[in-house]
């Protein structure tokens, strides 16, 4: 680990003088050893003039413990998890064949708490359940919880859903019932839920 870390921390050092295409080239030469390790490089949500490269790493538990991080230097940090994003909630997907039109801003939200996992770092975790709209009523329930799961991490970011979220489930309709709520909320209620979650103040101000 400390072998990548250094080798990180050198291209961040330069990462301008490599360019975009030579950063890519450089970041899979340096991720080959460790290909279950996803990156992704944009600006800090919260101060946008720092370079920010954050590692995906849901499958790494090595990293994900490991006090070197966040590591910072002159105009950067490298951090664990992809952030959340800064949408509309809209993205596109390919799924059968067919390109789909996620509209997530139509799709609805539930939270329930539930017994945290036995090595979880906190004493609370929920499970989100989402409700697409009718016009995916044809996909799988695994076709339904991919877009779910791309959704909730969208809005939370990938580090509080590995810390506060249990499971991301799925119903095939919307009930009738004041329990469901428009995705625009989700932030907020988090939020107010994980007061010490990451982002926390980016995300209660950014609907």
């Amino acid at each position: 680990m400390d072998e990548l870390l250094s080798n990180l921390s050198h291209l961040m050092n330069h990462r301008e003088q490599a360019g975009d295409e030579g950063f890519s080239e450089l970041m899979a030469k340096i991720l080959s050893r460790w290909p279950d390790v996803g990156w992704e490089l944009g600006p800090d949500l919260v101060d946008p003039g720092i370079d920010r490269l954050s590692l995906s790493v849901d499958d790494m538990p090595e990293l994900r413990t490991n006090p070197s991080l966040p590591l910072q230097g002159d105009g950067w940090i490298i951090g664990l998890g992809i952030p959340p994003r800064d949408w509309e909630i809209y993205f596109e997907a390919k799924m059968n064949g067919k390109d789909l039109k996620i509209e997530g801003s139509e799709w609805f939200w539930t939270i329930v708490d539930v017994d945290p996992e036995p090595d979880a770092e906190v004493d609370e975790q929920v499970m989100i359940t989402i409700a697409p709209s009718s016009q995916f009523e044809k996909l799988t329930d695994d076709e339904l919880g991919e877009l779910a799961g791309i959704i909730v991490t969208g809005e939370l970011g990938e580090s509080n859903v590995s810390r506060f979220v249990r499971w991301i489930d799925v119903s095939p309709t919307r009930r009738a019932s004041e329990e469901w709520f428009p995705m625009e909320s989700l932030r907020q209620k988090f939020v107010e839920k994980f007061p010490d979650c990451e982002y926390s103040g980016w995300l209660a101000a950014s609907r």
